[in-house]
């Protein structure tokens, strides 16, 4: 329910900015928007289910396997052979990810799969901007993946999830900025940045949502 709310919001705060775009916008640019809102819908979802069976810090962990992944799906779906400098990076952010997420051992079990998989989704999500998006609308794109996000993401919201007969200002707060902040704002400015920059350079720097979460903690928590 709250990434149905989440996206929603955010595809009717953009629609007024860009629907003269999104008459004009290509038919690939559809095409990958439909991809990557499958990939980002599917992966939130995987990603919440699996975290009320495991704890935070290793779903954070886990779900940033996309580090390690990305620079090897570019390779093999573009051919974008990624530098040694790149992948020892890589696996110094990925190991970096642990210290700061993992408190205890990493015993597998289900949430700590499905972590795992929502990761694999999120890096197919980079994987695919960076490879088919050049020459695409970015926002038009961060747009599409909204909405589909939004309508994949009630289907199981109305099969398998109670309707909130009240929401309190607080969560309204917290829905609020999920929509504005983290899907308006950080989903575009992300879908420009790996238009331009190296995916796995992208993927180094999106890892530091990881650090930006320890300080949060400490400092709102």
């Amino acid at each position: 329910f709250i990434l149905m709310v989440r996206f929603g919001i955010g595809t009717l705060i953009l629609f007024p900015f860009l629907w003269k775009r999104l008459r004009a916008a290509s038919r690939k640019t559809w095409v990958v928007g439909l991809v990557v809102g499958l990939f980002v819908a599917v992966g939130h979802i995987i990603q919440l289910v699996g975290m009320r069976y495991t704890t935070a810090g290793k779903c954070a962990f886990l779900s940033a396997v996309y580090v390690i992944l990305v620079p090897f799906l570019v390779w093999a779906a573009g051919g974008r052979i990624p530098t040694a400098w790149n992948l020892v990076a890589a696996c110094l952010c990925f190991a970096g990810v642990g210290m700061i997420s993992l408190n205890g051992s990493l015993i597998p079990g289900l949430g700590e799969a499905l972590s795992l998989l929502g990761g694999v989704l999120f890096g197919l999500q980079i994987a695919t901007v960076s490879l088919y998006a050049s020459d695409c609308d970015m926002m038009v794109i961060a747009w599409i993946t909204m909405l589909v996000s939004s309508v994949i993401a009630a289907i199981p919201a109305f099969i398998f999830e109670p309707h909130p007969t009240a929401i309190s200002v607080s969560v309204l707060a917290g829905i609020l900025y999920l929509a504005v902040f983290c899907s308006v704002f950080a989903l575009s400015a992300q879908n420009i940045g790996i238009k331009y920059a190296p995916a796995a350079v992208a993927t180094i720097l999106l890892s530091m949502e990881s650090v930006f979460g320890c300080l949060a903690g400490a400092l709102l928590l």
